[in-house]
Order: C-alpha cells, then structure tokens, then sequence
C-alpha cells in the first residue's frame, strides 16, 4: 500500500470483505533470503480489511499490470482474484493478489506473534530490512486513519523486543 511502484490516478479508501491482511508468507527474495527468510504480507481467507484500490490509467493498463504481476507473482504464492471492494464511490471490481495456502511460503496461521516479531526484526533482502517493511505500512495505515488491531499487535510485539534487546 504505501509503495506501490505502479504509475496511477485515483487512489482511495476501500474494504474487501471475507479478506484480512496479515504476515503470513515467507520472503527469501524482497525481505528475506533463502538462508534466512522474512515475512511480507498477504491476503487470508476470512474476515475484511481497509487497504487502497488504485485505479491504473487505460493508456498504462498493459504495462503497469505487467509490473505488478511480475513484483507479486515472483514466487506464484499469490492466486490473483478479481474481488468486489466497497469504497465512498460505490462497489467495484477489482484484482487483489491472495495468499496461496498450499503454496510452500505460506506460513502457518498458528504463527505466534511473538515468532514473527523476532523474525521481522532479523530478517533482511533485497528491498532492506523486514522491520522497515512492518513500520512502512503502519506508519501508512495510522496516516490513513485505518486501524489494523492485528498490525498494531505486531508491530507492539516488535517494538517490545527491541526494548528487551537494547537493555
């Protein structure tokens, strides 16, 4: 959401319903590595949450989705779906990329927080460090006025640890 590395013009505020995010793939290409993944963010089945739909101009169409698809389908953890998405314009139609529970890096729902604050606060890739992705997009949420109670956990968990580390 904050770093959507695609060219649009109209960004708003919408819900996706039986959707929520959460940390639950492993990343060894953007936020990890193969020795030491991190976790980045996908869509669960269950539940809804607030994010952005971005509306890609006709003319850029074919080459701003090739961008994404290939930022998103890197590793094919991701089952692209055409959703409909409540926004303050009405009901729309949109692409939302979904976590592939069987696919391999897909991380257990039994996750403990407290396990996937130490490995955000580890891990790192190509794209700099996981932690750095996990405040990114809290720092975005807060400024967009979206509560995310799973998020915030996390990102508590997090800053815990690092307290706990630095005394």
């Amino acid at each position: 959401m904050w770093n959507p590395e695609i060219s649009f013009d109209q960004s708003i505020l919408a819900t996706i319903q039986g959707f929520h995010r959460n940390f639950c793939l492993w990343s060894t290409e953007h936020r990890g590595t193969k020795e030491f993944p991190g976790l980045v963010l996908g869509l669960e089945p269950g539940g809804s949450c607030i994010g952005r739909a971005l509306r890609i101009p006709p003319e850029l169409k074919d080459t701003q989705l090739v961008q994404i698809w290939e930022r998103e389908m890197i590793t094919e953890a991701y089952e692209p779906q055409w959703v409909r998405v409540e926004s303050e314009i009405g009901s729309l139609e949109a692409i939302a990329f979904v976590v592939r529970l069987d696919h391999p890096k897909y991380v257990c729902p039994t996750m403990q927080v407290e396990a996937k604050g130490k490995r955000i606060l580890e891990a790192k890739g190509k794209r700099g460090p996981c932690v750095e992705y996990l405040k990114q997009t809290i720092q975005y949420l807060r400024k967009a006025q979206i509560h995310d109670s799973k998020l915030e956990n996390l990102y508590q968990c997090v800053r815990e640890i690092q307290s706990q580390r630095a005394s």
